[in-house]
């Protein structure tokens, strides 16, 4: 049977996310393993990969101990597990990762699939970004095989990469039928938030994190200049 390892770097990103990818591939008869920090204690992913490796690296990309310690285990959790693809989803994992398999890689060993959720480095970004994050992505996109992006300006930087193949897939899935199949009575669901009627409603989808950056909604709002009540909803953990 092929196999196929998914690699995060938290367990929290394979549960929100992949689960239903996990299942998909295991119905066409692949073996799906997964692998990210705290995936030994996350139920839900126990339950759905076929076997979980537990890898202690950092969010930090300047904490270089633990990044050399998760070299090698990538290296040999892959050695071991002969995977035919290795698919990685964010930039810590996704650099570590293809950062331990490039002379497999090269030596077509295995295929290397980055799913980037977002670069760090875009329009407007802070200068720091650019300058950590950037550099690496574009060395690194020389051993992998898809660059899959989600936004049409990850697309256009990364057709200037080295990736043997980039794709463009507008956002990460969603389910269309349980949005249009909803229906909420709109005076209802303002009186349990306490959203008055005329209010003018703002909202945001996303956790509650300096990344989401939902300050910039709230500082932007108090520059309106307009008389109306203007309300601010954010739906999300955190």
């Amino acid at each position: 049977m092929p196999k196929l390892l998914m690699v995060t770097t938290i367990a929290a990103t394979l549960k929100s996310f992949l689960l239903p990818h996990v299942k998909l591939m295991q119905e066409q008869g692949w073996i799906v393993d997964g692998m990210a920090y705290g995936i030994s204690e996350n139920t839900a992913c126990a339950d759905a990969f076929d076997s979980c490796f537990e890898i202690q690296w950092s969010r930090n990309p300047l904490d270089f101990i633990n990044m050399f310690r998760a070299v090698r285990q990538v290296r040999d959790v892959v050695k071991t597990g002969e995977y035919d693809i290795v698919h990685v989803h964010t930039p810590i994992a996704a650099a570590v990762t293809r950062f331990a398999l490039r002379k497999s890689q090269k030596k077509k060993e295995v295929k290397v699939i980055y799913t980037a959720h977002g670069f760090h480095f875009y329009k407007g970004a802070p200068l720091l970004n650019w300058l950590v994050y950037y550099p690496i992505e574009r060395f690194l996109s020389r051993y992998t095989d898809v660059l899959i992006t989600i936004n049409k300006e990850d697309f256009a930087r990364a057709k200037t990469f080295h990736a043997k193949k980039v794709e463009y897939i507008p956002g990460v899935g969603i389910d269309i039928d349980k949005i249009q199949n909803v229906s909420v009575d709109k005076c209802k669901k303002r009186k349990k938030l306490g959203i008055p009627e005329d209010a003018f409603l703002i909202i945001s989808v996303g956790e509650l994190n300096k990344n989401k950056n939902h300050e910039i909604v709230i500082k932007a709002i108090s520059m309106l200049s307009v008389n109306e009540n203007v309300c601010y909803i954010i739906a999300g953990t955190g």
